[in-house]
């Protein structure tokens, strides 16, 4: 099965297998996850992959008693997002701009 398959065909797991998720697979995860689009593309979100023990444990501690069973996982992913987003909104959109993505009209009504 392809990683475009498996998106296509998700469901959630509870339970786990030893074999490790490679790095590179990952991060094609990640990849393919950024392409979707958010407002003024901003992406206002970050992945943050813990497998120390260390790490992992205070994720579980958090977590509410339902989703526990991510104990058994081999490497936990946080999605965090960014409540401060019109922050960096400006910047984008000049950017935007400079780049001849959208024009000075578009710029003005968003």
């Amino acid at each position: 099965m392809d990683l475009e398959e498996a998106m296509e065909n998700w469901s959630s797991v509870k339970k786990f297998t030893d074999r490790e998720v490679e790095e590179e697979r990952l991060e094609k995860i990640f990849d393919l996850t950024t392409k979707a689009p958010t407002a003024f593309n901003l992406q206002p979100y970050r992945f943050i992959i813990l497998d120390s023990e260390e790490a992992k444990d205070k994720a579980i501690s958090s977590a509410i008693p339902v989703n526990r069973w991510i104990q058994y996982a081999e490497k936990i992913v946080v999605l965090v997002g960014d409540e401060e987003i019109d922050v960096n909104a400006d910047q984008v959109l000049r950017h935007k701009l400079e780049e001849g993505k959208i024009d000075d009209d578009k710029a003005e009504n968003l």
